[in-house]
């Protein structure tokens, strides 16, 4: 029962989006937040493939001269219009909760700039780059379980409120 209860105070913080809606998630992925929060990791280390690819076939030095620093635009883009209906979706479901708003918000702000900054900076060595890419990479990780710890947090406390009893945690 309290599984339950559990399970409808977290329906009812998430809204009833379906993830269908949206590119890149299939029927497993049960809200437009969720599937926000994976197609941002996937988007950044898709993007972080293609700017690896390029640097390995053109070096660092060239990773962006002429049309090699298009494939980065081109991918960023790319994913700018994916992103865009689970980003919507997750905004509105999260829209009454401000204080998770602002970090849906921060989250697509921090990936829209991780994503440029995937260009190799110049005089940068290979193992600079890597470490700057995957602090960064981290970084999205943490903020994306930093919402969905918060999230969690917000159903456990609407569920205390239901039932009465606080939720045991496992």
């Amino acid at each position: 029962m309290r599984a339950m209860l559990f399970a409808l105070a977290l329906f009812a913080l998430t809204g009833a989006a379906r993830a269908d809606k949206y590119v890149l998630c299939d029927d497993s992925v049960p809200t437009g937040l969720e599937c926000f929060m994976t197609v941002l990791d996937r988007a950044y280390e898709y993007c972080r493939q293609v700017e690896s690819i390029v640097i390995i076939e053109f070096g660092m030095d060239e990773a962006n001269a002429g049309t090699n620093g298009a494939k980065l635009a081109a991918c960023s883009d790319k994913y700018h219009r994916d992103l865009k209906p689970s980003y919507i979706a997750a905004l509105k479901e999260m829209a009454k909760h401000r204080g998770l708003t602002e970090r849906v918000k921060e989250a697509h702000a921090f990936w829209a700039e991780s994503v440029k900054a995937l260009a190799p900076q110049a005089g940068e060595s290979e193992l600079d780059y890597k470490l700057r890419v995957m602090e960064k990479l981290d970084h999205l990780r943490d903020r994306a379980g930093e919402i969905r710890a918060a999230l969690a947090e917000r159903a456990a406390t609407l569920a205390q409120k239901v039932t009465g009893k606080p939720k045991k945690k496992s």
